[in-house]
Formats: structure tokens, C-alpha cells, sequence
């Protein structure tokens, strides 16, 4: 596997400590929450989940963060370059060089990388598991009270 070159934008916030569901990112500052809320009510966005707050980054499924989560984030945001969820790989390189307190959570993140099965994406990072060495793989239709995402906007040098 190789990181592509080009330029990335990320997210250097970790993963919260699990909450019985009611974790945040940020310390109450997170720039998703108001997306999160608005399209956690809306008949086009993503369906309500008992087990987290309407403004929760958890509880979305891998279809829901592609196909109404990640869309919705670059219009609002204004992004020009393509807008995905973060790679496992960069979870966990960045994660070692400069992020440690990423896999010193027990919380969970989906991320970009399809599976090859097809239908799943990889999800991990929980601190019980190994930490940044935490990886496994869930349906892109499995939503996880403990799993979140952290959007990445890149461009790339290479078509």
C-alpha cells in the first residue's frame, strides 16, 4: 500500500472516549454537528438512531457517510478537492508520527477503504484492539453506536 501524493486536508481531532453514545468530537466545537443534526432530520439525509444525539458523528452507516454525509459536507464546507472519509492507512501512519491519543480510545472509526469482499469498509482504531493497530471491517449497511468518521479533503498531484 502507498499514500498517493498530493495534498490532504484532515481532521487532527481523535476519536472521543465511548459515552454510553453520547461522545463528541472536539470538546463541543465540532464543525459536523450542525450538518449531522440537519441531516438527521431531513427526509433526504441519513435515518435517526436512538443510541446517539441527532448531532453524533456515530451511528451513520458507511452508505450514509459516501452517499449523504461526505456530499453534503463539501457543499456546505465549500471544498474544491475530492472529499472522502480518511483511509485506514492514514489513520494509522499519521496516527504514529504525530496523533498517538487517536488509538487511545475505545471508540471506532469507518474508514475509506472498500473491503475485498465488496459491501464492507474497514472500521477500527478502538484502544481495546490495539489502538492505531486496530482494524476489521463492517457492512456498508452496519451502523455502530461507537463508530464514527472524520472527513479528508485531498489533491492529488497525479490524475
Amino acid at each position: 500500500t502507498r499514500l498517493p501524493e498530493g495534498w490532504f486536508i484532515g481532521d487532527k481531532r481523535g476519536k472521543p472516549m465511548y459515552d454510553n453514545g453520547q461522545q463528541r468530537y472536539g470538546d463541543n466545537d465540532d464543525y459536523l454537528e450542525v450538518l449531522m443534526t440537519a441531516l438527521r432530520g431531513a427526509s433526504d439525509g441519513i435515518e435517526k438512531y436512538d443510541y446517539v444525539p441527532g448531532y453524533s458523528r456515530a451511528g451513520a452507516r458507511p452508505r450514509e457517510i459516501e452517499g449523504v454525509i461526505l456530499p453534503a459536507f463539501k457543499e456546505a464546507s465549500g471544498a474544491r478537492g475530492n472529499v472522502r472519509s480518511r483511509k485506514y492507512l492514514e489513520f494509522n501512519v499519521r496516527g504514529n508520527i504525530a496523533h498517538p491519543e487517536w488509538g487511545q480510545t475505545n471508540t471506532l472509526e469507518w474508514f475509506a477503504d472498500p473491503v475485498f469482499q465488496g459491501g464492507r469498509r474497514l472500521v477500527g482504531g478502538d484502544s481495546g484492539y490495539g489502538g492505531l493497530a486496530d482494524v476489521g471491517y463492517g457492512s456498508v449497511d452496519y451502523r455502530h453506536r461507537r463508530a464514527g468518521v472524520s472527513p479528508v479533503v485531498e489533491f492529488l498531484s497525479k490524475p
